[in-house]
Formats: C-alpha cells, structure tokens, sequence
C-alpha cells in the first residue's frame, strides 16, 4: 500500500474545495435533490454550517447534473467595495461565460438585471439556446466584507434582485421604453398599430424563464439574508439545508475514492472516531474533518490526532513560516471579527510576505488564489482555517500583551532598583558627609589645641635662644680670660713642664668648647627654622601631633649641652685658678 499511496494522486483534498470535472463522493441523494430546485425555480438557497462543503457541492456535485439539461453554471465571488456594483459584476460574468445576443436595438443603454435577462437569449458554445445558472458563492462576504460607507450597495443590489425575481418591470425601464416609443412615433408619420407591429421600434423583451439564481451562505449568516429579502417570497421558499455526511455518505467518501485503502471495518473504526451524535440520535461526521483525516493519512500513513486535527494541521503547515509573515497573512485575511477577507496578492506581498512562503502555504492548502479580471486574489482555503488563524492571532496579540506587561514590569523594577541604589548611594554619601564633618571638628578643635602647645613652645624657645645668647656671651668673656691667661702663661719664661702639658690641654678644651658653641649656634639657628615652620602650620591648622614632641626633645638635648659645657668650663676655670695659684 506505501508504494500504491506514492504512485498515486491523492484522491481526497483536505480542506481545498472540490472542483467541477473532480471525482465526488458521499453526497449523491443531496445532488439529486438540490439540482431539481434549482432547475424548478428561478432563485434558491443553499445554507449550511462552514465547512459543510457547499462549495464542493455546487462545483463537482452540482454543476455536472445541470450541465447535461443545458443549464450553464456561473460561480461568482463578488468583489467588495469596488466601482462596479454586483450587478454589473454578474452580468460581465455571464457574458465572459455564454454568447448573449440582444433583442433590443444597441442604441439602448443597460438598464440593470430586469433588463439584461429580459433583453437577451443565451447560448451555449454549440449555439444551442441555454440557462446560466448563477452561483453566488461565499453570499455572506456581502455583509461582513463590505464597509459601512459601502453599505448601500446592498440594499441597491436586492432592489434589483427584487425586480428580476418577483418580474416587475423597474421604474427606469418603463421610463426609457415610453421615451423611445414616442420618439419612434414622431419619427414615422404613421398609426400607433403600424408602429407597434414595427420590428424596428419595439421592445422585444423576452417572456422566458431564462436564468437561475442560487444563493449559497452560512446558516449563521440566513438572519442577515431575511433583513433584505422580506419582500421576495422566491427568496424564503426554495431553501435547501445542507447537512453533516450520514453513516452511508461518510462510507462512501472512505472507500471508494481508493478502492482497497480502507475496509469496511476500517471504514467504521473511522466513522466511530470522528463522529458526533446528533439531536435525533443518527452519527454525522463533518466532511471538513473527514476529508482532512483521509487527506494526511494518505500523505504520511500514518494516525493522527482527531481532537485537535484542525489546530495540528494550522501549526504544522505554519511552522516554517516566519513569525512576521503569518502576522501579516492573519491580520490581512481575516476581518476583525475572523471572517475570510480576499485581498490581491501583490498587495500582500508588498506588505513583507515573500512569495516561497506563500506557495508553501497553497501547496499545504491553507491558502488558495483566484484571479478576478486579470488580478489575483488570495485568502484563506476553508471556514474553519480561520478560526484557527484567528485563535493564533489572538493567542499572538495575548503573547505579545503579556510581553508588554512583562516590559513594563522590568522596566519600573529597574527604575525602583537604580532609585534604591542612588538613595543607597546619597544616603552613604549623606553618612560620609556627616561623619566627615565630625571628623572635620575634631580635626580642628585638635589644631587649636596643637596651636596652642605651639604658642607656648615657640615662646619657651625664643626664652631659651636668650639663654643661650647670653650664656654664648659669658662663655665668649671666658673664652678671652682664658685667652688672656694663656698669653699670661706664655710669656713666663720660666715654666715648669707640668704647666706647659696643663696649657697644652686648656688650650684643647678651649678649642672644643669653641667648637661646641659653634655646633649650638647652627642648632639654635635650626630651632628659629622650626620655628618659622610651625607658625606656618599654626596659619594654615595642619600642624602634626609629631612636632611638639621633637621640638621638645631637640630643647632638652640643647639645655643638657649647655649644662654640660658650663660644668666644663667651670672645670677649666677653676684648673686655670689653680694652676695660676700654683
């Protein structure tokens, strides 16, 4: 069977509509049944669920059936919102479609749909005289496509369906058919019954039931279709209601389009899995997931999921899609309210969808095209694509909401943190601040209290360098009794040799006492140095706890030496006196 489901065509489509000339299956008794209404009556309804198959219906079911009784079907989508009105759009159809010869001279405008039917016999490409049948497919796309400036449209266009349907000749009719009739009359000078039997001058408006309207739409839509049909009766009798497959027809859809692919029992294993019990108690199953079901496990062989097929499908044939792309696709074809919408596909690409994303999309059937007037249109394939494309629209615009929150979040925990660290930080900085301050008065209160011991320092100095002057002074005066005494003894003639050894040694401890008063001058000198020094720090209050403290041992040294030197001296004097006694 793998290698039979390679070679072969998958005969089930998914969720792409049937077309006309396609083998279909399972709704035999509803082709049956809805082609004679349509063939009995000038206008009908088909309404069903979405995603019941309508389209599918009307394209391969339908359409066969009437063509072999000559009636010629004409499916038309109509554009919204455009320049031309939607009868304009269905009779440029109908003349793209059969060979319509007019009855009326040329010289007559169109004059709407009365007119174009009664006016015109059509034919077929034989030449045999023929029926167009109109389909009005996707009918519901008039009032949740159109804007609400584009509104009156509608109502224009049911104003003319009502003349075509309920056959009275519009007001604009008669008016233009009196205004040639009296032309024609003046033009020949002749009685009113030569003019009247004139084929020149007549209206030849065809009495024949030539046409078939047929109106396929939601059933959730019908309410919208009674607001502007109250006045066609046509429009409210000739309804066929298009419902779920039975048991036989889902069978049928199963079995026969692969003939040895399923068995019977298969057959209903899949039936019991996928259908619902309706409300007089019978299995239906949706033809949309049905065919969708048969569809993959053509494709893949496999199971799949039947609660959640058509969200699995959606997410499966999207996930290489980029997430911008399928933004765009899903915001621009679907209405707010997750409707179809159709939009040229040149305009979708324009907006950033590149043109491999979309062929994937229309090769996995969630996209289909179709070319209006030379222009291509894209939108979604089914009804039920839509509403899981508007699931993950609004599941994205959620996603992308809680984002938003999320930033925000971030974004004030940010703001709160960076605003806790700067109070943290002026708060510390605060601190320092003060504590710095503290310090800063301490600091001073301790200069002053260092100036002060400096004051009293520097004036203990100044008193000691004055002791030190005056001592220099007496010293100096000893320094010449001595000198003096040394001439005194050098001038003796006759010395005695212990004498001479005792002036040798004066004379050396007079040089060193010399040399002592020279070292105490420089450090007195030094002292006024430090002095001047410590009244610099004093001015500017950075003076050291070290100073003092050095200052006063420098002093203490100084008056030990001199102390030491005066005992000196002393000595010396007093040896001098002895020695001069002797």
């Amino acid at each position: 069977m793998k290698n039979k489901r390679r070679n072969e065509t998958n005969p089930w489509l998914g969720l792409a509509p049937y077309k006309e000339g396609m083998s279909f299956w399972g709704r035999s008794k509803e082709c049956i049944l809805l082609s004679e209404i349509i063939k009995n009556n000038n206008a009908s309804i088909v309404f069903g669920k979405s995603g019941i198959g309508k389209t599918s219906l009307m394209n391969a079911g339908i359409s066969p059936v009437l063509r072999k009784d000559n009636y010629i079907p004409i499916p038309i989508r109509f554009v919204h919102n455009s320049d031309v009105t939607y009868s304009e759009q269905i009779v440029t159809k109908i003349k793209e479609t059969v060979i319509c010869e007019d009855n009326l001279p040329s010289n007559i405008e169109p004059l709407g749909l009365w007119d174009f039917f009664h006016r015109h016999t059509f034919y077929n490409k034989e030449r045999t005289v023929c029926t167009p049948v109109i389909i009005l497919d996707q009918f519901e796309e008039i009032y949740t496509l159109t804007k609400a400036e584009n509104k009156g449209c509608i109502c224009d266009f049911f104003q003319e369906l009502s003349y075509l349907l309920n056959d009275i000749k519009p007001d604009n009719v008669l008016s233009v058919e009196n205004g040639y009739m009296q032309k024609v009359s003046t033009l020949f000078n002749s009685s009113i019954k030569i003019i009247k039997h004139s084929k020149s001058s007549r209206f030849h408006y065809s009495r024949n039931n030539n046409f078939r309207i047929v109106i396929c739409l939601r059933e959730d839509k019908l309410f919208l279709l009674e607001r502007n049909s109250s006045n066609i009766p046509s429009l409210k009798a000739n309804r066929f209601n298009l419902q779920e497959l039975t048991t036989d027809g889902a069978m049928d859809v199963i079995i026969s389009p692969c003939l040895g692919l399923f068995t019977k029992n298969d057959a209903l294993n899949i039936i019991n899995k996928l259908s619902n019990i309706n409300e007089e108690g019978t299995k239906t199953i949706e033809p949309a997931i049905l065919s969708l079901f048969l569809y993959k496990y053509f494709e893949k062989g496999i199971n799949t999921n039947y609660d959640n097929i058509f969200s699995d499908y959606y997410l499966e044939a999207t996930k290489d899609i980029k997430e911008d792309s399928l933004f765009l696709l899903e915001k621009n074809l679907l209405t707010l309210n997750g409707y179809r919408n159709q939009i040229p596909l040149d305009d979708i690409v324009s907006l950033g969808v590149t043109i491999e994303e979309i062929h994937k999309l229309l090769k996995r059937i969630i996209l289909r095209t179709e070319k209006r007037k030379g222009i291509e249109y894209i939108e979604f394939s089914h009804d039920r694509l839509c509403i899981e494309a508007k699931k993950n629209r609004e599941k994205r615009q959620a996603d992308l909401l809680a984002l938003r929150a999320k930033r925000k979040i971030f974004i004030i925990c940010i703001i709160l943190l960076f605003s806790i660290i700067v109070s943290c930080f002026f708060f510390r900085q605060n601190y320092k601040l003060k504590k710095y301050q503290e310090n800063l008065k301490e600091l001073n209160s301790s200069l002053q209290h260092q100036v002060n011991i400096n004051d009293i320092q520097n004036h203990s100095l100044k008193i000691l360098n004055k002791r030190l002057e005056q001592q220099i002074i007496q010293n100096e005066k000893k320094t010449d009794s001595l000198n003096e005494v040394c001439i005194m003894l050098k001038t003796e003639k006759q010395l005695t040799s212990f004498q001479k050894k005792r002036i040798v040694k004066v004379t050396n401890e007079k040089n060193n006492i010399l040399n002592q008063f020279t070292l105490l001058k420089e450090r007195i000198d030094n002292n006024n140095k430090q002095s001047k020094v410590l009244k610099t720090i004093n001015q500017t209050e950075r003076m050291p706890n070290s100073t003092a403290t050095f200052n006063d041992e420098n002093n203490n040294e100084i008056v030990d030496e001199i102390n030491t030197i005066n005992t000196k001296t002393k000595k010396t004097l007093n040896i001098t006196q002895v020695s001069d006694l002797e």
